[in-house]
């Protein structure tokens, strides 16, 4: 996806990559990383599309942290989120997303509130993934992913996680109070 010569995404993009997203054929590529990721079958820093950063939070982090995350709109799922020492600390802990949970990522990414968080500069989505929770994914959008012979620089997950959906206390209650709504 290459920006015009104004700068800016055509404005069918998002639209264009919304449709990509939500297609069958790619949500099935999509669930057989998870699996592939779950069983082991691949490990580290294998990666997958996830999502993409919309227009609108793009500008938001342009306009109100400096951030320009240039060409590179599209986020990135790394197998070791779902396999890795990170995801046995949420199983143990009760709120990882789990294999069956998985497939909310993709919603979270398309439809999900964004929040911004200075401190850190990542991206919050939030997504109901079951009617106590909700699927908690941290973006940060300058990830540097590094591979054997090639690093790639852009938007990542950097954590998946589920939480409860308590407005009232716990990390949701941060979000809502603490952090910026973008969407």
């Amino acid at each position: 996806m290459k920006k015009g010569n104004d700068g800016n995404f055509h404005t069918d993009i998002e639209a264009v990559a919304k449709t990509i997203l939500t297609n069958k054929i790619v949500r099935a590529e999509f669930a057989a990383f998870i699996d592939k990721a779950y069983s082991g079958a691949i490990q580290g820093t294998r990666a997958a599309a996830a999502g993409f950063i919309g227009r609108d939070v793009a500008a938001f982090l342009k306009k109100n942290a400096g951030i320009d995350i240039g060409d590179s709109v599209t986020i990135s799922l790394q197998a070791r989120l779902l396999n890795g020492p990170k995801a046995v600390r949420h199983g143990i802990a009760g709120n990882a997303v789990g294999s069956g949970g998985a497939h909310t990522i993709l919603d979270a990414l398309l439809y999900g509130q964004v929040y911004y968080e200075s401190a850190t500069g990542n991206l919050i989505y939030l997504f109901p993934h079951s009617a106590n929770n909700l699927t908690k994914i941290t973006v940060n959008p300058r990830l540097k992913i590094e591979g054997r012979s090639s690093n790639i620089w852009g938007p990542g997950i950097v954590n998946v996680q589920t939480i409860p959906n308590t407005p009232e206390k716990g990390d949701y209650r941060r979000i809502l109070i603490d952090l910026q709504k973008v969407k």
